[in-house]
Order: C-alpha cells, then sequence, then structure tokens
C-alpha cells in the first residue's frame, strides 16, 4: 500500500479527534440510523472503562434533544484487519473499537470490540444526526 501526503493527513486528523475523546469509523452507519454505527477511541483514555463491561450492561450515547441506549450483546478480541465486526445490520447497532491488551505498553497488536443493540430504535427512517456523540455513561448491570 502506497502512502500520499493526503491520507497521512487524514491519520493526523483522526489521531487529533481520538486524543480529545471518540472518533466515528468512516463508511459506518449514521448515529441512530439503520446499520452498524463505529465508534473508535483510546483504550488508556475514553473507552478505559470498556475493560470492565459485559453483555447486557447499557451504554447510553447522548445527543442534543435525546438520548440513544444500546445494551451490549457481544464483547470479543480481534485482529486490526478483521472489519466483520463492521458488518451491515437490518436494524440501528454500536461497535465500540480500541485497542487489546488494556495494559499493554505500545502499539497493541489486537482490537477489542464490544458490540450493541439499540433499545429505543423507532426504525429504518430516523432523522440523521449530524452531530458528535458524547458517550455518557457506560453502566453495567450490577450499578
Amino acid at each position: 500500500m502506497r502512502t500520499t501526503s493526503k491520507s497521512r493527513f487524514s491519520m493526523t486528523l483522526m489521531d487529533l479527534t481520538l486524543n480529545r475523546g471518540v472518533g466515528r469509523i468512516l463508511g459506518t452507519a449514521q448515529i441512530g440510523q439503520q446499520g452498524n454505527l463505529g465508534i473508535a477511541g483510546h483504550r488508556d483514555g475514553f473507552f478505559r472503562r470498556l475493560k470492565d463491561v459485559s453483555p447486557e450492561d447499557v451504554i447510553e450515547l447522548v445527543l442534543p434533544g435525546r438520548t440513544l441506549t444500546y445494551v451490549i450483546e457481544t464483547i470479543q478480541v480481534v485482529n486490526p484487519d478483521d472489519v466483520s465486526v463492521f458488518h451491515f445490520t437490518p436494524y440501528a447497532t454500536l461497535t465500540l473499537v480500541t485497542c487489546f491488551p488494556f495494559d499493554y505498553i505500545g502499539s497493541a497488536s489486537q482490537r477489542y470490540i464490544v458490540s450493541a443493540t439499540i433499545k429505543n430504535w423507532i426504525g429504518p427512517n430516523q432523522i440523521p444526526i449530524q452531530s458528535v456523540p458524547f458517550i455518557e455513561k457506560i453502566t453495567s448491570k450490577e450499578e
């Protein structure tokens, strides 16, 4: 694969986004829409709490005017080139991605994947939201 200055610039923008929070993975669904929304974040920052979640825990994406509630279905560890985790879904789903293992120093060799299904989804014709999500809470079923 050849690297051009344009692709280096894109990677730099993504790095800047992830240093400030999380970022939507291009090519995945829009927020609250039919399909699989992919969001990436650093394991030693915003997504540190992902190491403590389990299936059936709740994730809330807080947007201006509404909150989308997702329920975690699966957690898995995959290789970085495994894009099957972003498969299309006929309903709104959320896939959170961070590096793994959590306590590894340096460039981690795997990805930690949390897949969740929206709980309060109306249907495929919802109005697109153009704002960046803020993940306010990731709660365990014990909380």
